[in-house]
């Protein structure tokens, strides 16, 4: 019966020193701007983003894209290359 009760005081104080060990882990963590590795930290991290993509994927909705057709004659594509030759600053001779 003292070897059971040997071990439950042993993980006992096993359990006392890692939680004072975690507490003092993220308040440096926490004072360094690290995100703390500990599993408790990470799983909550993991589903705190889970949660927030959950609530995002609720508003996104699908839109359609109507199908637009740019006009095109001589004329329009003349004048938007003599608008790039002089933007771009290429214009040597023009025999227009």
């Amino acid at each position: 019966m003292h070897a059971v009760c040997g071990y439950s005081v042993i993980f006992k104080e096993i359990y006392m020193i890692t939680y004072q060990l975690q507490g003092k882990y993220r308040m440096w963590a926490k004072g360094a701007n690290f995100k703390s590795k500990l599993p408790g930290d990470v799983v909550a991290r993991k589903k705190k983003v889970k949660q927030a993509q959950r609530t995002l994927d609720a508003s996104l909705v699908e839109k359609k894209l109507a199908k637009k057709i740019v006009p095109y004659s001589d004329q329009l594509f003349k004048t938007a290359a003599i608008q790039w030759l002089v933007a771009t600053d290429q214009v040597c001779h023009l025999d227009i």
